[in-house]
């Protein structure tokens, strides 16, 4: 019989709406099944009934218990269930009822894969309570994880693809605090410790550390390399040191020989406590108008201002030259070909003999030069060649020395303030 509506169960009158047909009295029969009906829902197969798990059995036999009967049909509800334990093997339910719990494809449930505090949600199958849902779940998280990091790769992607595969920076510093995507082959830093303050470079990744202080390496372990033929010393940390900035200096110096390029003198006064070396890392090739010749192959040393720049001797400066153009011992006797110094002024403050100090060096140009408060401005030790011209000299022993050596160098159109007596420059018989 079907299942009748409350409505109609409980109407006011024998028939619906019509007073004179008398009160209606319901009958019990009718009033069972539809409560019946109520309590089980529109279908007889859509209740869920919660099996207790009081954590009273072990990690693999499930003892549970219910407030309601359990149906003896199969297929006839669904059941969820706490879990307290994670299990070590094959797991069966018992209490209330008892079955054996499987996957939704009819497998033993996997030794760790039930987890305190999960709830499990199955069906009676009539030997066995049936999972709805199942799956690795380390695996799904694994994969919701490498997905992510997909995402990202692939935002980073377009990222670096709209910026020509070049990041931006503020600084080394945030550099160095930065995760950089592979894609990155090139970034740009606007200044060294901060924008705008003058050591800003654009670097390359490299495969391995440079031999250089011309570097920095980002926090994912990559090494970004200075690029270009210019290598400023402030891209080199003399920022935080104005009153010795020997080290960046020297850091500049050592890049140019590596790299080949010149040194812009940006900084009004660079103070030095001690020499600054120029020489070669390797071996003057002898044939110097080869196919592919570059001066960088024979380490041409380009050190240049804009006549207000200069390199000073700070005070406690130790050393016997400003700067020294010299060959490496340990591979040759050659020194740098064809480097020049122009544009600066090399400031002895009374503590230095030489300024400018060449130790057989082939084809130096000094050119627009200023020396002061040294006793010597230009020195040769050696056979090399020089040529010095439109400089001046203020120095108290000679503005250019060539006694110990020289070559055919040519000294033109230079300013020499010697004190009275002091020869401009000193020279044996060889031609000046």
């Amino acid at each position: 019989m079907a299942v009748r509506p409350f409505d109609e169960i409980f109407r006011d009158f024998v028939i619906n709406g019509l007073p004179a047909s008398g009160p209606h009295h319901p009958e019990k029969k009718d009033i069972r099944d539809s409560l019946n009906a109520l309590v089980a829902g529109p279908f007889p197969d859509n209740r869920v009934i919660k099996l207790n798990n009081a954590n009273e059995g072990t990690e693999n036999n499930i003892v549970v218990s219910a407030s309601v009967e359990i149906p003896t049909a199969v297929y006839q509800v669904l059941y969820i269930l706490n879990v307290t334990q994670e299990n070590t093997g094959p797991v069966t339910i018992s209490g209330a009822i008892n079955r054996k719990l499987v996957t939704n494809t009819n497998e033993p449930v996997p030794a760790g894969y039930l987890k305190p505090g999960m709830a499990v949600l199955c069906v009676d199958t009539g030997s066995e309570l049936r999972m709805l849902s199942y799956g690795d779940a380390e695996a799904i998280q694994d994969a919701a994880e490498a997905a992510a990091s997909r995402a990202e790769d692939a935002a980073a992607l377009a990222e670096s693809a709209a910026g020509g595969l070049l990041s931006n920076f503020d600084s080394v510093a945030s550099v160095e605090a930065s995760n950089i995507p592979a894609p990155v082959n090139y970034i740009r830093t606007a200044g060294y410790y901060a924008a705008g303050d003058g050591g800003g470079a654009l670097y390359k990744r490299v495969a391995s550390e440079p031999s250089h202080a011309g570097k920095v390496q980002s926090a994912d372990g990559a090494w970004w390399e200075l690029t270009g033929w210019q290598s400023d010393v402030k891209k080199f940390n003399v920022i935080t040191t104005p009153s010795d900035s020997t080290l960046a200096l020297q850091r500049a110096v050592n890049y140019a020989v590596e790299n080949g390029g010149s040194i812009p003198v940006s900084t009004e006064t660079l103070y030095i406590t001690e020499p600054i070396i120029i020489k070669p890392t390797k071996t003057v090739p002898e044939d110097i108008l080869s196919s592919d010749v570059h001066f960088k192959d024979y380490r041409a040393i380009d050190i240049f201002g804009s006549a207000r720049h200069k390199i000073k001797a700070a005070p406690g400066f130790v050393g016997g030259e400003l700067l020294r153009f010299t060959y490496n011992d340990t591979i040759s006797t050659q020194a740098p070909m064809w480097s020049q110094v122009s544009g600066i002024v090399l400031d002895g403050s009374d503590l230095v003999d030489t300024a400018i100090l060449l130790e057989w060096c082939m084809n130096v140009e000094i050119r627009r030069i200023g020396v002061i408060g040294t006793a010597r401005g230009v020195r040769n030790i050696g056979y090399g060649v020089s040529n010095i011209e439109r400089s001046a000299f203020r120095c108290s022993s000679a503005g250019v020395d060539f006694s110990e050596g020289g070559g055919d160098s040519w000294i033109t159109k230079n300013d020499f303030y010697c004190p009275s007596g002091v020869p401009p420059f000193h020279r044996t018989d060889r031609l000046v």
